[in-house]
């Protein structure tokens, strides 16, 4: 059982949380009280839980719906904290329903994009350039809500900040790469 997020642990988070660039994720999902957050590319099994505290915390309930897409131990060098089944095992601890999904992002996003719908809050973090996201998109839509946020973080290990995207961005970003070639499944 992880303990519930104090009035000065989402303080620190907010304000003092290193890396840096994970204040502005805090602050968002404050703001924003998502009770459904899809993350894909997580940075650690630390971050996924504070980004789950913080929700449970702004939404004021633990029901929080947690997915995360991530390459886990395929990951080049990964490190031991992050197979999936230590994931799992911290994440299962915060009462949210947690979801992890290994697989690389532009796949899994294509195969898991009915299942996965009505999501308040989407954080991408990558280590790759955003045309690396290119055939995500046309796929993300599906998943959201005219209120969704998109958190859209590219190279990750050298501290990018994360950019903030509307719908209505998601939209257009669809539109731009339009329907995907290759046959159907």
């Amino acid at each position: 059982m992880v303990k519930k997020l104090s009035t000065i642990g989402l303080w620190h988070l907010c304000w003092f949380s290193k890396p840096v660039c994970d204040r502005l994720l805090f602050k968002t999902i404050t703001r924003q009280k998502p009770q459904s957050i899809l993350q894909i590319g997580i940075a650690s099994s630390q971050q996924a839980t504070q980004v789950i505290a913080v929700s449970q915390r702004a939404a004021k309930t633990a029901a929080v719906k947690y997915t995360g897409i991530d390459l886990f131990e395929g990951r080049p060098k990964a490190p031991r904290e992050m197979a999936l089944k230590e994931v799992h095992k911290a994440l299962t601890g915060t009462e949210a329903k947690v979801r992890l999904i290994p697989g690389e992002a532009a796949s899994t996003v294509a195969r898991m994009a009915n299942q996965l719908t009505g999501i308040d809050l989407l954080v991408i973090s990558i280590n790759k350039s955003r045309d690396a996201l290119d055939s995500c998109w046309f796929y993300v839509p599906r998943m959201l809500h005219q209120y969704s946020l998109v958190m859209l973080q590219c190279d990750r290990e050298h501290g990018a900040n994360f950019e903030i995207l509307e719908f209505s961005d998601i939209e257009n970003l669809a539109k731009a790469v339009g329907k995907p070639t290759g046959k159907a499944a």
